[in-house]
């Protein structure tokens, strides 16, 4: 609660153009949460996430772009190892799915902008956009993104590296199941 609490404070101070106390709410935000939850947990990226958008209102690219990539490397871990069934079964909300979501859809959106649509990066968010959508039951968006992930992975990596091997074998899973899944 109190995160939630320094996460609100933080969000009002960037409302207002109060950039620097919006960064302390917020370093507290991250705080809290990393104490209660731990600092790679789905509901610490939220935190992060906002953070980031104030490096970014401030024209601190680097330091921006650095916080996204925690967010997306967080629900990354956490959606593939749902997918796996690794993760045990952790039920998300459907407002914590639609955070997610807006979450890596506008960081797919800034690293596109930023780094250019075919940057690993980019395709980075983009996979993981395709797994949250997998965990919402979308297949068609998780297609759509899978596929765009699996030619950047594939273009960057090779189609022999792990990671572009991982998104082959999600994009796999997609076309094997039926048109209702």
């Amino acid at each position: 609660m109190r995160s939630q609490l320094h996460r609100n404070f933080g969000k009002l101070y960037s409302a207002q153009g109060k950039l620097a106390e919006a960064l302390q709410e917020l370093a507290k935000d991250i705080y809290c949460s990393s104490l209660e939850f731990g600092p790679e947990h789905v509901n610490t990226s939220g935190g992060y996430f906002c953070m980031a958008s104030v490096f970014y209102s401030q024209h601190r690219i680097e330091n921006a772009l650095a916080f996204y990539d925690k967010v997306v490397d967080i629900w990354f871990k956490f959606l593939s190892a749902q997918r796996v069934g690794g993760g045990g079964t952790v039920a998300l909300s459907p407002s914590q799915l639609a955070e997610a979501r807006e979450m890596l859809t506008l960081i797919l959106g800034t690293r596109s902008k930023l780094l250019g649509a075919h940057h690993i990066a980019t395709g980075e968010a983009k996979f993981t956009l395709g797994l949250l959508h997998v965990a919402r039951g979308d297949k068609a968006g998780a297609l759509d993104c899978v596929s765009y992930a699996a030619e950047v992975y594939g273009k960057h990596l090779g189609p022999e590296h792990p990671s572009t091997r991982d998104v082959l074998v999600c994009l796999a899973e997609l076309n094997a199941q039926g048109p209702d899944s």
